[in-house]
């Protein structure tokens, strides 16, 4: 593949990394508003942390694929498994702040 090719398809993947946070900041803050005006502050307080964590996992495990893409391009992860361990990375912090 050309090396100009490489250089697209990076600027693209950036692209879509972006406006992925930015979709998921902006549904985390209306989804914590709406738990906020039907149950509440603490469970809107509950909801924000939560979808944080999600955030933070998935933000972790793509952080990860991108390193680990760089070091070996043939090695790199499947997007199912990314999310599987992003939300497994998840669901295990949030019970982890749950708990307390």
């Amino acid at each position: 593949m050309p090396a100009c090719d490489m250089k697209v398809t990076d600027k693209v993947c950036d692209a879509v990394e972006v406006a992925g946070r930015n979709v998921m900041s902006t549904s985390s803050d209306v989804t914590t508003e709406l738990v906020n005006h039907r149950y509440g502050d603490q469970a809107a307080e509950a909801t924000k942390e939560g979808l944080g964590a999600a955030g933070h996992a998935l933000s972790a495990a793509w952080a990860a694929v991108k390193i680990r893409k760089a070091l070996n391009p043939k090695s790199a992860l499947k997007p199912t498994s990314l999310a599987k361990t992003g939300l497994k990375a998840a669901a295990e912090e949030f019970k982890a702040k749950s708990s307390k």
